[in-house]
């Protein structure tokens, strides 16, 4: 090298001979970078051992041969080294990322450049002043790329995860001991080392900045930037409106970041570019400690363990089910995922709801209200003496999250698609200041029942200032004319966070004149003042009671849960570990039974042929594999690669994962067989073997040689038996005239059978353990003249059968090109009809978009669920198209037109959303040519829907799920054939949606 140090300088020597010893050697070695091929390995251990290697070694060897040489050659006492702070860079080498760094931090640097010129142009010294600043710090600090975490000797001795392989070249090791600071950098006037005091959180370090007036006007008031020690960094809040307590550990490193509002738009991603900088932070010869008024503030103000900042604050629910206080919605949004199921006890009703946080700035929801002193209809050969039952909707939509001067502000509708008894409309501003969080907003309907204020709609159109006394009265149409009109009312409240951990204290003042309600008795309130208290009694489970109207109790209770964050013990099988040399030398000697068996043993896949082949770049191998466990595709396919990697020799240059569902090639994974073993291995710096599915390729299925061609090495063809099963069903619905709640629980036997390979038969018969069908007034012949044919009101007769054949069908599919698929089939296709059909499905690989045509001519089954029929027959089919939308993560739209059961025609509208966890939550609405007057109440038939992954409730991983349906009230019009098999999740591999 044209610069070589070796420092052998002892521990006596002072810090700062230290730091320039560090900063030399560093420098030496990048700037040798491309003077050099390195063919040895070469690391420098706390600038005091130079240890070189004659070729490629592993972490532990490294730090292992560093301790020992520790004490040996310099006669040194041992090191007390504070791992979490150690630090590996590679600095110089072939595969070295240091000159990219570098190359990052000059075109950073730049555009601080020309951002302060942009500032001085506009005469924004100030504001160009604090770029400077920012622009000297990064200059001055020592970078090196680091692309191995935080190597630790116990972990590397036991994983390979933590074991990576170090190529040739130059490494820095930093081993310290335990540093009692952090480092603080960014729009701050005071930046350096930062003391670390007990418990101190990241709100009450930046607090001492603000206070003191060192931050500059440009700086993020809202959120910092934490970097651990060669990790990746995090976001973290810290304003007086959002903070959390996270806490600094030593040699962390806290970035002040700019406002991204007060930045020109093409400025938005610097933050996150200095951050990815820092990421790789070395050392600053140039350092000092922190301003000492900054030290005295952080000193004097450490909260204590019951101050706000440790509290748990996300937000809580109202009567209503949605984020709220009492009776008054907040513009709060919970986080993304949360499903909260509740029941509200206000002396005249009686509400269950569910609520979900479907998207970030989207809250939606439905409920069923009692109506304890109202019937549900005045003829007790209809309804009985059942009370009535209220359902509907509700949506909040967040129009702009909170900022340090800003409040959140939401618009929102309650019982917009419902009858109208509760149905409000309101728009709502929040902002919280520490342990409270005050709400203001005005609301129209219910809400605005009081007519304390002018509707300030009204100065739009007149047509705002009349409210309709009651909606249409028949529910399910969203009746958008009477939103925001009528009288209007202010309402607004306060939630206080209680330094005990979970209670919360609300105080509201509302809207509504509850003279107005339609609750079967007049009902006066003495005071619009609602005192209420949230306990949470643990993360899933909040109980609610309130004094509300100056003279009521209320009761409620929730239960909520995450749906990103469900998650199930699994007991799987470890993974094949990654070996250095593969069990066989050659093709000759592989053992391809060892990989068939390993890919079911490791739940990846099963029914695998193998197939041998060579292309330009050498011998392929190619596995036609179907499904086995796994839900996420790319765990199978690494599974399933590891296993091909340890039996197969290093000459295959390729292996070919073709994936078949039904029996049908759907998608082919090519992976390049060295560099998923390098993967797999860690010896890619950067990358780690988690990472491996970064170079799988997508491609067209390959077509499968015929049977006893030459390519075979596994290829015997297709073997069926017969498969059985069981399963317990639970179907119920909510609301109806008769009673609250019908429901039937049952089982389910059943089994296939696949006679050739594309073609299968399956049957279904079903028993009966309980239901309360028999209350069902829609009966035979109780009703004449009804304006449609009765495709599902006659589910009274089905329902009552002890045993009945639920389906029995034969299904052909077939592939007529790389993306255009066909199903055929015929039987008994659900349990109220039978007949014959087809389904095309057209789906582009990896393309969001799919277009699918399915024809069929059923008639209605026999009662008895045997195999007779009834009279009634009919066409049905669709034209559907399939969109999972970029710009809305993880979603699916898909719309059809066609004809449904009842000869009526129009519009099948589903929406579905995926969360982390693998479930999906959707809704439908089936839009016809039929009126709201010949449907009957609901006006259209519409639900939601939840689909649950089986292995969120199992041990071992599985690709089943398990559906739940909620239809408010089902009638005749809008109902489609109830299809067991279709054509998009069969072929969900070609742009996975289902099964990821």
């Amino acid at each position: 090298m044209g610069i070589e140090m070796r420092c052998t300088i002892r521990k006596i020597i002072s810090s700062v001979v230290l730091s320039i010893c560090a900063a030399l050697s560093y420098t030496a070695a990048a700037q040798d970078e491309d003077k050099a091929e390195y063919t040895t390995v070469k690391v420098i251990v706390n600038d005091q051992i130079t240890m070189e290697f004659s070729r490629e070694v592993r972490l532990d060897v490294v730090l292992n041969t560093a301790l020992e040489q520790w004490e040996r050659e310099l006669g040194l006492e041992p090191l007390d080294i504070y791992w979490p702070n150690a630090r590996l860079a590679m600095v110089a080498g072939e595969r070295s990322g240091h000159n990219e760094l570098e190359n990052q931090r000059d075109e950073v640097l730049a555009q601080l450049d020309s951002l302060a010129e942009y500032y001085l142009n506009k005469e924004r010294r100030e504001r160009a002043a604090a770029v400077a600043s920012l622009r000297e710090q990064l200059s001055n600090m020592l970078v090196a790329w680091q692309p191995f975490g935080v190597p630790e000797v116990g972990p590397s001795r036991l994983f390979i995860e933590d074991n990576p392989r170090l190529g040739a070249g130059v490494y820095h090791l930093t081993l310290p001991e335990r540093e009692p600071y952090f480092y603080v950098y960014g729009l701050t006037k005071s930046f350096g080392k930062q003391r670390i005091y007990s418990q101190q959180t990241v709100r009450g370090y930046l607090y001492g900045h603000a206070e003191n007036e060192l931050l500059w006007p440009t700086a993020d008031r809202s959120f910092a930037t934490h970097i651990p020690t060669a990790n990746q960094p995090v976001r973290v809040p810290w304003g007086v409106h959002n903070a959390e307590a996270v806490h600094m550990m030593p040699g962390d490193l806290l970035f002040i970041g700019f406002n991204e509002r007060k930045l020109p738009k093409q400025y938005e991603d610097l933050n996150g570019q200095i951050a990815s900088i820092l990421q790789h932070f070395w050392h600053d010869p140039s350092v000092r400690f922190m301003d000492n008024r900054v030290e005295s503030t952080v000193e004097a103000r450490v909260p204590d363990v019951f101050h706000w900042e440790r509290l748990d604050r996300s937000p809580t629910r109202s009567n209503y089910g949605g984020v709220g206080l009492m009776q008054v919605p907040t513009a709060r949004m919970s986080k993304t995922g949360e499903l909260a199921l509740g029941y509200s006890d206000m002396q005249e009703y009686r509400r269950y709801n569910f609520h979900l946080q479907l998207l970030p700035w989207l809250e939606a929801g439905g409920f069923y209200t009692r109506i304890l002193n109202r019937l549900y209809s005045p003829i007790p050969g209809f309804s009985g003496n059942n009370i009535y039952t209220d359902k509907g909707f509700d949506v909040k939509v967040r129009l702009w999250e909170e900022s340090r001067y800003i409040p959140e502000i939401a618009i929102g509708l309650r019982d917009f698609a419902g009858t109208g008894i509760f149905a409000d409309e309101y728009v709502v501003a929040s902002k919280r200041f520490g342990p409270l969080d005050f709400t203001l907003g005005f609301g129209t309907g219910r809400l605005g029942a009081s007519d304390t204020i002018s509707n300030p709609f009204c100065e739009i159109s007149d047509s705002y200032c009349e409210r309709r006394p009651n909606f249409s009265g028949r529910g399910g149409i969203p009746e958008y004319k009477e939103w925001f009109t009528g009288p209007a009312a202010i309402f607004g409240g306060v939630e206080y966070q209680t330094p005990f951990p979970g209670l919360r204290v609300k105080l509201e003042y509302e809207g509504n004149d509850y003279s107005t309600d339609r609750a079967g008795i007049d009902i006066e309130a003495s005071s619009p003042v609602n005192l209420g208290f949230n306990y949470r009694v643990n993360d899933n489970f909040d109980l609610q009671f309130a004094l509300e109207r100056g003279d009521i109790f209320t009761f409620g209770f929730v239960l909520r849960t995450n749906l990103n964050t469900l998650s199930q013990i699994k007991l799987t099988p470890d993974r094949v570990e990654p070996e250095e040399q593969p069990r066989s030398n050659s093709l000759a000697n592989v053992e391809w039974r060892n990989i068939t068996r390993g890919m079911r043993s490791q739940y990846a896949f099963n029914s695998a042929r193998i197939a041998m082949t060579e292309d330009e770049e050498g011998q392929v191998v190619r596995a036609f594999v179907n499904p086995h466990r796994y839900r996420d595709a790319d765990e199978a396919i690494v599974r399933a690669a590891r296993v091909m990697a340890a039996e197969l020799p290093e000459s295959v240059h390729t292996y070919e994962i073709v994936q078949r569902d039904a029996l049908m090639p759907v998608v082919t994974t090519r992976i390049d067989a060295a560099d998923f073993r390098a993967y797999v291995r860690n010896e890619v710096p950067g990358k780690s073997p988690s990472d491996v599915s970064e170079i799988f390729e997508r491609d067209e299925p390959v077509s499968q040689p015929e049977w006893g061609d030459d390519s075979w090495v596994v290829g015997n063809p297709y073997s069926f038996a017969p498969s059985f099963g069981f399963k317990p069903f639970l179907d119920q619905d909510f609301g109806a005239p008769e009673t609250f709640q019908f429901y039937q629980v049952g089982a389910n036997v059943f089994g296939s059978h696949w006679f050739r390979d594309d073609s299968w038969v399956f049957g279904s018969v079903g028993i009966n353990i309980a239901n309360n069908f028999d209350k069902f007034n829609f009966t035979v012949d109780s009703f004449d003249n009804l304006p449609l044919p009765r495709v599902r009101t006659y589910v009274r007769e089905y329902m009552l059968n002890d045993i009945w054949v639920d389906t029995l069908q034969v299904n052909h599919v077939h592939q007529f090109s790389e993306s255009l698929y066909g199903l055929a089939y015929a039987g008994m296709l659900e349990r109220m009809f039978g007949g014959v059909g087809g389904e095309l499905l057209w789906r582009p690989l990896d393309s969001p978009i799919a277009v699918g045509l399915d024809v069929n001519w059923v008639k209605q089954r026999d009662f008895n669920g045997g195999f007779g029929f009834r009279d009634y027959s009919t066409a049905t089919g669709f034209l559907t198209a399939y969109y999972q939308m970029p710009w809305l993560e993880d979603s699916m739209l898909q719309v059809g037109y066609g004809k449904f059961l009842a000869k009526d025609t129009g519009a099948a509208i589903q929406f579905q959303k995926r969360f982390d966890s693998g479930v999906i939550v959707g809704a439908f609405a089936n839009l016809t040519n039929v009126s709201s007057r010949d449907y009957g109440e609901g006006s259209f038939t519409k639900g939601v829907f939840i689909s649950i992954p089986f292995d969120l409730m199992g041990v071992l991983p599985s690709r089943d799920r398990i559906g739940v349906t909620w239809v408010p009230l089902s009638r005749d019009g809008g109902q489609v054939l109830h299809r067991r098999t279709t054509l998009y999740p069969v072929t969900d591999a070609r742009a996975p949606f289902y099964m990821r």
